[in-house]
């Protein structure tokens, strides 16, 4: 349960700076630590969000996230 906990509160961070986290993702060789030092997510975080499709990290809805948090 706190393990879900934890990867939501990464995905909400993520819903908030979508379009920069989609940039990051992008533009750098190695995301997760990119993705680490600029959003404070831990590895558990940036991995569950690199394990998404970017269309789906663009689908995020917040609404969804704050619902199950």
């Amino acid at each position: 349960m706190t393990d879900r906990i934890h990867v939501l509160e990464g995905r909400m961070l993520v819903y908030l700076n979508v379009d920069e986290v989609i940039k990051t993702i992008r533009e750098s060789d190695e995301p997760r630590p990119a993705l680490m030092q600029r959003f404070a997510l831990t590895e558990r975080q940036a991995d569950d969000i690199l394990d998404m499709r970017l269309r789906q990290l663009a689908r995020l809805e917040g609404f969804k996230i704050e619902q199950e948090l």
